[in-house]
């Protein structure tokens, strides 16, 4: 699609569908959309950022699987 072309509602949906366990690098837990015939599953999960002397933090825990350290992802039941 070239850069001046009109977007429709249909483009988004198609786009979004393609979301699946996305977590935009890190920055998201994860997101999955569908292609728009049913309703999207609740996001259920977050990250809990504060601010410390003007910069955002967060808690963070190390995965024991790859060794990184990441953000904590809180989800409620």
């Amino acid at each position: 699609m070239a850069a001046n072309a009109t977007v429709t509602n249909t483009d988004i949906i198609k786009g979004l569908a393609t979301f699946n366990q996305e977590t935009l690098n890190g920055s998201n837990p994860p997101l999955s959309y569908g292609d728009g015939t049913k309703a999207n599953a609740q996001v259920k999960c977050f990250y809990l950022y504060k601010i410390k002397n003007g910069t955002y933090v967060s808690n963070t825990e190390k995965d024991p699987k790859t060794g990184k350290t990441t953000p904590t992802l809180y989800c409620e039941s």
